[in-house]
């Protein structure tokens, strides 16, 4: 019986996305949340199986909350409903940890079919988005450098260079929770397992001198 969350800040796209999984026998919509904070605070006390995010979430965007979603839930499956179908957009969900993006304004039952297609523990990813992910793939295939977003790759370096997390944090203009979050990002995406091999890293790809 998959558990779900919906976030998004328009009552009547949460209504929607009610009413179609009221359609879907066994299964449960655990909460519902509109911004930021209540998001976190409900993925930490429920514990869903999917999320159903937007892009446009206050005080950040869905690609950074789902990143920080995931750092307290690593095995929530997320679906990004928005309507912006901006390659930055689709890109940075996909980095983010979304395992598939569907615009707002597509027919309904293509919602019924991402979430089953997710809840079975696959991407989905139609037509351009899925033309997007696999050139990243490509791309990423040839250097790892690249599958970092521009954020990661800063906070990459400062740490490398020896910085306390407190104190990239003030040199970039970011929160101590937000260094976190990219520094847990580049970890994974790299597969470093401590600072020693992160340092390594960012020596081999020319991020800062030996």
């Amino acid at each position: 019986m998959p558990r779900v969350l919906i976030v998004d800040d328009h009552a009547v796209v949460r209504k929607g996305i009610a009413a179609i999984l009221a359609s879907k026998e066994g299964w449960q919509i655990v909460g519902e949340a509109t911004n930021g904070n209540e998001t976190i605070a409900l993925v930490k006390a429920l514990k869903p199986d999917i999320a159903i995010l937007d892009y446009s979430i206050p005080p950040t965007n869905g690609a950074e909350l789902l990143r920080e979603c995931l750092l307290v839930h690593p095995t929530m499956q997320a679906l990004l409903f928005t309507m912006h179908s901006e390659d930055t957009v689709i890109l940075n969900a996909l980095q983010a940890g979304a395992r598939g993006v569907l615009f707002k304004g597509e027919q309904s039952d293509l919602l019924n079919e991402a979430l089953e297609t997710i809840a079975r523990g696959e991407p989905f990813l139609r037509g351009r988005v899925g033309e997007l992910a696999l050139n990243a793939w490509l791309h990423g295939a040839t250097s790892d450098k690249a599958a970092l977003t521009t954020r990661e790759t800063e906070v990459l370096r400062h740490l490398a260079k020896g910085f306390s997390g407190k104190e990239t944090a003030q040199l970039l203009g970011i929160s101590p929770k937000t260094v976190e979050i990219h520094r847990s990002s580049v970890r994974r995406k790299l597969n470093l397992r401590n600072l020693v091999e992160l340092v390594h890293y960012a020596i081999r790809v020319h991020l800062i001198d030996p």
